[in-house]
């Protein structure tokens, strides 16, 4: 009788955690993006400096952010690592001497803090998952 038999089934478990590392980072690849592409929007012309570190920024956070979310879910330095990127581009204004261009140190000061939050709600949250306190489901009794 069909019923009566087993039918072995695999569950695939998707951690709620995972699922924010993932929003957090395609968020993060889209304040990368927007950091790369900044400049020529905005016109950066009188800060040369900022149209270079935008640009070399905006690659580095697009690429750390989209490894994290599609490839490296419990990675967290990946996150932490453009955490230390976003500050860099916090300060950037101050610390490559172009923050007169009004422009160019408000868009740096939103995106860094942008990329930090992200970076930092990336990070956290598997940090989270790998201590057990965001888990509500016991991985173990899906094993047989």
């Amino acid at each position: 009788d069909f019923v009566d038999k087993e039918i072995p089934m695999r569950v695939a478990v998707h951690h709620p955690a995972e699922n924010d590392v993932f929003l957090a980072g395609v968020l993060d690849v889209f304040a990368g993006i927007w950091l790369l592409l900044s400049p020529f929007v905005i016109h950066f012309h009188n800060a040369p400096r900022a149209v270079e570190t935008n640009v070399v920024c905006g690659i580095i956070v697009a690429l750390l952010a989209a490894v994290r979310a599609l490839a490296a879910p419990r990675q967290a330095w990946i996150s932490w690592l453009n955490a230390l990127v976003g500050l860099f581009v916090l300060l950037s204004p101050w610390a490559l001497d172009f923050a007169r261009a009004h422009a160019a140190t408000t868009n740096n000061v939103a995106a860094g803090i942008t990329i930090i939050a992200l970076a930092c709600w990336s990070a956290v949250t598997s940090s989270m998952k790998d201590d057990g306190r965001h888990s509500d489901i016991d991985e173990s009794e899906l094993q047989a």
